[in-house]
């Protein structure tokens, strides 16, 4: 994995846990 995609993934995990656990997990499933 590169640098750039590890960094892509932390920003989309920190903004995903700023949203209520009902709207995480679903979008969660979606990149995972």
């Amino acid at each position: 994995m590169s640098m750039e995609n590890l960094l892509t993934d932390n920003n989309r995990a920190s903004q995903a846990t700023q949203l209520p656990k009902s709207l995480r997990d679903p979008l969660l499933f979606q990149f995972f």
